[in-house]
């Protein structure tokens, strides 16, 4: 990400939002604030007491900066601007392989964030119905468990965009040239990566 920002030369950021929990989210709250001067900054809202622990201390990082730190909703949903984010599945850092899943709900049309292993997990029917209703997919890395790899192998007419940052994710070549015929654009990590509307 913040590479993303260096290169498109934004200096401040209205709200930096993170989606799960890490061993290192606090270094990682701490390069962006770092980077760039960041009003507030989102997280979960911790569900046990390792997040607990990195929550208290993304707070003391966030107060060096000047930051607000603020948590996801109860409903884990966050709204900036006319942009809505919404946790549709997360397993709290330290039980079992850390996998999230997010719709990001945008004028335009929807964005389905999908960590790598939800697709396989038993949120798969929750990451099906999401990519059914986006025009973009994120298939992104999340927890480093988690190492099977999941063929790809579904046909959605409305997905015009698919961004891979997980190296788990394969297409069978049926799909792969259904989504060619459609125009859908791939990106693949990080060489294309783009910072959509």
């Amino acid at each position: 990400m913040l590479d993303a920002v260096r290169e498109v030369g934004l200096v401040e950021l209205d709200s930096a939002i993170f989606t799960r929990y890490s061993s290192n989210l606090p270094d990682k709250v701490a390069g962006t604030l770092d980077t760039v001067w960041t009003r507030v900054v989102y997280i979960p809202r911790p569900e046990n007491e390792k997040e607990i622990n990195l929550a208290d201390l993304i707070e003391e990082i966030a107060t060096e900066f000047d930051a607000e730190v603020k948590y996801y909703s109860e409903a884990g949903k966050i709204t900036v601007g006319d942009v809505t984010i919404a946790q549709k599945h997360r397993v709290p850092y330290g039980e079992d392989t850390a996998t999230t899943i997010i719709e990001i709900v945008c004028p335009d049309g929807n964005i389905a964030y999908l960590g790598s292993g939800t697709l396989s997990s038993n949120a798969k029917d929750t990451a099906n119905e999401l990519i059914s209703n986006s025009h973009t997919l994120i298939f992104g890395k999340c927890g480093k468990k988690y190492k099977p790899e999941y063929i790809f192998d579904l046909k959605q007419e409305n997905l015009e965009r698919i961004i891979l940052s997980g190296n788990n994710l394969f297409f069978t070549q049926e799909s792969r040239k259904f989504y060619d015929d459609q125009d859908t654009e791939f990106y693949l990590r990080p060489k294309k990566l783009e910072i959509l509307p």
